[in-house]
């Protein structure tokens, strides 16, 4: 892990963790290994290495596997990373860039972009006056709106129970299989799929359906459903095109899943974030943090 540090403008930095293709395969191999325990890979494989191998070349799982290595490298970046920095930083460190892993055997940046705690005497501006220039009070509208960014950006991701009820944003891999209504065959072998709930994409067109229709279920829960694919929609991809004008079924369960899980504002998300021993503490801090931003603002424009 390599750490270079970019200054931007007043407090803030551009911190660089990288991380080599090593460090990238180790995380990716424990990713692949614990997902290859959860879901079913069709071939009926019995050996735990052709098995990861397998997962590795189907694209919903090696999205799956990159999305969980991608967070676990994040948080290794913002924990491990940023002690190596020479100064204290407010707050929880943001990400620069949407930066995703693409292959199992290639390196990966993290990019954050972090606030240099101040010295007292960057705060101690009060002294200066600007005619007809607004103060610098933060309300506590202000603060709370603050707060709720940064309980935003804390949201994670957590593998779903057995007696959980599958709900807006979290993250479900499908088991999926087609029948016709007629008992024709539809030439469309069973497959993976995974929907993000809440969230719509363009293909294919009973993406949303599935979606829909896993709202309020549990893992394993066999669900049934009916689709009609319009006659004038063309299949975006080849497998589809025996489906194209037909009405069928799609039989489907979620055989492992994500679910979303929203900070809370107490006293261990104080310590997490910014080191302090309570919320009281912390919203001091994103206080002062707010009103020095807008005195830097202010001196910025009269300087």
């Amino acid at each position: 892990m390599r750490v270079n540090i970019e200054t931007l403008e007043k407090q803030l930095r551009r911190v660089t963790i990288s991380f080599d293709a090593a460090e990238v395969a180790k995380v990716t191999d424990k990713e692949a290994t614990e997902l290859s325990s959860q879901v079913r890979v069709p071939g009926g494989y019995t050996k735990l290495a052709a098995k990861i191998a397998r997962m590795k070349t189907i694209h919903d799982y090696r999205q799956i596997i990159f999305g969980r290595s991608r967070e676990v490298l994040i948080e290794k970046a913002a924990e491990e990373g940023l002690r190596e920095l020479s100064f204290s930083t407010i707050g929880r460190p943001e990400l620069d860039g949407d930066a995703e892993i693409k292959s199992f055997s290639q390196g990966f940046d993290v990019v954050l972009l972090v606030e240099e705690m101040p010295t007292p005497a960057t705060l101690v501006l009060e002294g200066l006056e600007f005619p007809g220039v607004a103060g610098f009070s933060v309300t506590d509208e202000d603060v709370k709106k603050a707060v709720d960014e940064e309980l935003d950006r804390q949201t994670r991701y957590e593998n779903m129970k057995e007696d959980h009820q599958i709900s807006k944003g979290d993250l479900a891999l499908l088991h999926l299989e087609f029948a016709a209504k007629d008992g024709s065959d539809l030439g469309v072998a069973p497959e993976t799929m995974s929907v993000m709930v809440g969230t719509e994409r363009p293909t294919p067109p009973f993406q949303p359906v599935l979606a829909n229709a896993i709202e309020g279920r549990k893992l394993a829960e066999q669900v049934q459903v009916e689709f009609t694919w319009p006659a004038d929609l063309p299949a975006a991809e080849e497998k589809y095109k025996g489906l194209v004008g037909k009405t069928f079924n799609i039989s489907l369960k979620a055989d492992y899943g994500r679910t979303r899980i929203r900070a809370e504002l107490n006293a261990d998300f104080a310590k997490e974030v910014a080191g302090l021993d309570s919320v009281d503490q912390y919203l001091a801090v994103v206080r002062d943090r707010l009103e020095s931003a807008r005195r830097s603002e202010v001196e910025d424009k009269h300087s």
